[in-house]
């Protein structure tokens, strides 16, 4: 153990880009670090550092070198040494799960050249303090980007990964940033690397003959060589995904813009009438075809349209087109997002309203009580049977560590025997140490999930009694899924009677009483199909589930 004069440590730098490396960033930070250490009568005994990389997560080469470096130096180092807490980390889940057990665990402390050596309670929250606004810095620094990217969007620009057949291209704007470079943007252009951007437009153009389908285009593609994105021949997904995006026909449509149609600031491969013509054609396609993409729980588009949970699900009840999630710019440029039926005349209606009567509708729905009993049954024996393997595997862990730290010794002890030289034991200690540290945070995220899965049980259960609150606050996989369980055929909704349908409901469900809309209205009521007439759902409920 170092005595009470001399202390030691380790100095750790980091920048996060390579501007700062390049620059005086980390002369400062090491400048800075060694008149700390003279000042409190510290000798820093190694330097790691991290140049160019964020401080986002744990995973960085010169940190982690450090911590396995520093439990060879146990017992005999003091402190680790930061300009400021934010070189450290920027994200306080890694510093107190990966970080900070491997040093506390040899009883060395982490200080910055800001604050005081000794750990004072005011010492140890102003480092808190520092990493949580470092944090904070980050995450605000993240949406500023994406709000960025979401503006940019909206206005045209296509701002992610170009489509197959599409490139980038930068253009100078004639101004310079911060740093001294030129200010650039980047605008979406054909991609004429083995004429794939000529293949791309004879596909779409091809299926919009009406002739042919998905599959069968698909087909085409390949016997043209066609190859995706990273070189393999082109995929029936891939092919679907291709057909149904709109930068094809020179508008952006994604995530950013809320899945809404903006005028692209670059030329599309087809016309706008194409494009939609091509999406009608998947739409009737997909009624008629089981292993269809547009109508069932698998599709790509379904999928990634967050806002529109029903999309897919729920058809017009005049017609049979499944509805289609849309939002429709007002008089003052306002979106409104809806539901509507592609049918001219067969209506639309915004999805808040679209969604709470859903609700009403689920309130009407319950589990049968043997289908509860029966999946609070399932959930306990899995429960049980995840935390015996748990136990095990927690088990086995604690084993291998504790072998581990075995051969640690011995290694030691074999040294001071002089049955192996220096280099042999540092080499021994160094690799126990790189497998102590996984483990280590392996059992720690074991003990975890552990702890955590018992208190789930309730919690599960309770909201498979509640399916309206579960589809009501759940993410939007959950909703999907509760959907898909109740109704496996899907639903109708007449947008203009705002009533639901549906021709089969789940036997593990039966159905209560429907409340009544605040107005006084029953428009949750909702009709199933009994021989060639509709009859509200809730007047027997018993002919239709049994």
């Amino acid at each position: 153990m170092s005595d009470y004069t001399k202390r030691y440590a380790l100095g750790y730098l980091r920048v996060s880009t390579k501007v700062q490396a390049d620059g005086i960033s980390l002369t400062n930070q090491k400048e800075q670090i060694q008149n700390f250490a003279h000042n409190n009568n510290v000798e820093i005994i190694g330097w790691y550092k991290d140049p160019g990389v964020s401080a986002k997560t744990a995973n960085r080469p010169g940190l982690m070198k450090m911590l396995r470096d520093a439990q060879s130096y146990k017992g005999k180092l003091d402190y680790v040494i930061v300009y400021d807490m934010s070189r450290m980390t920027r994200n306080m889940s890694s510093y107190y799960s990966v970080i900070l057990p491997v040093l506390d665990g040899c009883g060395i402390k982490v200080v910055d050249t800001r604050l005081p050596l000794e750990a004072t309670p005011e010492a140890n929250f102003s480092r808190g303090l520092s990493m949580l606004t470092a944090q904070y810095d980050n995450e605000k620094k993240s949406s500023v980007v994406k709000d960025n990217m979401r503006a940019a969007a909206m206005d045209g620009r296509w701002v992610t990964t170009p489509p197959l057949g599409f490139k980038t291209k930068k253009v100078d704007t004639n101004s310079h940033l911060s740093n001294g470079k030129r200010k650039t943007y980047s605008v979406l252009i054909e991609d004429h690397t083995d004429n794939i951007s000529d293949s791309v437009r004879t596909l779409l153009e091809r299926y919009s003959q009406g002739d042919i389908t998905v599959r069968g285009l698909t087909d085409i593609a390949q016997s043209m060589g066609v190859k995706g994105k990273k070189g393999k021949i082109i995929s029936y997904n891939t092919v679907r995904s291709i057909l149904s995006n709109a930068a094809y026909c020179g508008y952006v449509c994604t995530k950013l813009t809320d899945y809404t149609m903006r005028k692209g600031k670059f030329d599309g491969l087809i016309s706008r009438d194409m494009y939609e013509r091509n999406q009608r054609l998947l739409s009737q396609q997909g009624r008629h075809n089981k292993d269809s993409e547009v109508v069932h729980y698998n599709s790509k588009n379904f999928i990634k349209n967050d806002n529109y949970p029903l999309k897919g699900v729920v058809r017009c009840q005049i017609c049979g087109t499944p509805l289609r999630g849309n939002a429709p710019t007002s008089g003052s440029g306002t979106p409104s997002p809806r539901y509507s039926c592609n049918t001219k005349g067969h209506g639309s209606l915004v999805i808040d309203e679209v969604h709470n009567l859903f609700v009403e509708l689920l309130e009407t729905i319950t589990p049968e009580a043997e289908t509860l009993a029966l999946f609070k049954t399932i959930v306990k024996e899995t429960l049980h049977k995840e935390r015996m393997s748990l136990g095990k595997k927690i088990v086995d862990l604690e084993a291998k560590i504790s072998k581990i730290e075995d051969r640690k010794n011995l290694a030691i002890a074999s040294f001071l025997d002089d049955k192996l030289t220096s280099d042999e034991k540092d080499s021994m200690v160094r690799k126990c140490n790189d497998d102590l540290i996984v483990l280590q945070l392996e059992l720690d995220e074991l003990k975890s999930k552990y702890s955590s899965s018992e208190a789930s049980i309730e919690y599960v259960c309770n909201f498979m009694s509640m399916p309206a609150k579960l589809w009501r606050d759940g993410q939007f996989e959950t909703k999907v899924a509760l959907e898909k369980a109740i109704f496996p055929d899907g639903l109708t909704f007449d947008i203009k009677s705002k009533k639901f349908g549906t021709e089969n409901i789940s036997p593990l469900y039966s159905v209560i009483q429907a409340k009544k809309s605040q107005n006084g209205s029953n428009n949750s009521v909702w009709y199933a199909r009994q021989g060639s007439n509709l009859r509200p759902l809730g007047s027997k409920p018993s002919t239709l589930i049994r």
